[in-house]
């Protein structure tokens, strides 16, 4: 049986990531010569991460409708990046964000699943009743498009704040070194996000630092509100729907015990998604009983059970 790869990852600290963004724009060419580093083909991609693929044809497992073809983008990773991925325990997956015509929102998912689990395990979902009248859960979609995704939240990120948590992204995304190789102008929109995220944190710490004040409501919104708008967490943070798909579409693979793979059983992913109250959106403590939950906090929440996890998508 085929085992899942949860291998550590190298991370480079952040001041690496910023010694590389002092480099030669000259360093990382805008079209990647394929003599050196090819396209990956399907076939590659099957065996470099030893099965362990989640793309379209997953979807038709797991929900019984596949994408559009038409409408599917190609694979467009290298074999050096499939392998760098795979050293950063990252798996491929591809994001959707309609089936059948229809937007593939956190409803939908609910409504295209089962109540049990294909390894016979009762109600995959136990606490969406309270995100029915969120948009998060009834508009929000996911980002269309391959990407290469954690499958564990990232070492160390529980029982940070959200804003730590940032930093923290940038360190593994960083450390991944993808988008040095995806050419100049991805590598150029990541490092300028990493330098707006430079340039606003020390104001959104006061915001959310219980040391040196009270937090508010005002604060704690207005904390909300730039952390969202930041890039790094825009493009290298989960949403709600891609977490939720990700943990149904991976009941179809079976882990190193030859059971479903089941995700973040005893823990929260924090995702990039917000409640109309201004709060992010946790997901996960999918213990086998009582299925998956959904709650929300504040960016300044230090919980030992919330983490990130991280995606390097095709496209910063």
């Amino acid at each position: 049986m085929k085992k899942a790869i949860f291998c550590g990852c190298a991370v480079l600290g952040i001041a690496a990531v910023f010694v590389l963004h002092t480099e030669s724009a000259s360093a990382y060419p805008d079209k990647r010569p394929d003599e050196q580093s090819p396209i990956a083909t399907m076939q590659d991609v099957e065996i470099l991460f030893d099965g362990y693929v989640f793309g379209p044809d997953e979807y038709s497992t797991s929900f019984g409708i596949a994408p559009d073809s038409a409408s599917v983008l190609p694979f467009s990773f290298t074999i050096e990046e499939c392998r760098q991925a795979r050293r950063c325990g990252k798996v491929p997956f591809y994001f959707t964000d309609s089936l059948g015509g229809v937007p593939l929102t956190g409803k939908r998912i609910s409504e295209l699943t089962s109540d049990t689990t294909p390894d016979g395990l009762p109600l995959l979902f136990t606490d969406m009743v309270n995100a029915m009248g969120e948009w998060f859960y009834s508009g929000e979609t996911a980002k269309k498009g391959w990407a290469f995704v954690s499958m564990r939240i990232i070492e160390d990120s529980k029982g940070k704040n959200y804003l730590d948590q940032t930093g923290m992204l940038i360190e593994d995304v960083g450390g991944s070194q993808i988008f040095v190789s995806r050419g100049v102008v991805e590598w150029q929109k990541f490092t300028a996000a990493i330098d707006t995220f430079k340039s606003n944190k020390d104001h959104i710490s006061t915001l959310i630092d219980p040391k040196s004040k009270k937090i508010s409501a005002i604060d704690s919104s207005a904390a909300s509100i730039s952390l969202s708008s930041l890039a790094i967490n825009a493009s290298c943070r989960e949403s709600f729907v891609e977490v939720l798909c990700r943990m149904v579409l991976c009941l179809n693979k079976k882990d190193k015990d030859d059971k479903c793979l089941r995700l973040f059983q005893e823990e929260y992913v924090w995702t990039r998604s917000m409640t109309t109250e201004g709060k992010f959106v946790g997901i996960g403590n999918w213990f086998i009983v009582d299925g998956a939950n959904v709650s929300a906090a504040w960016p300044s929440q230090k919980d030992k059970l919330w983490g990130t996890t991280s995606v390097c998508r095709d496209r910063f």
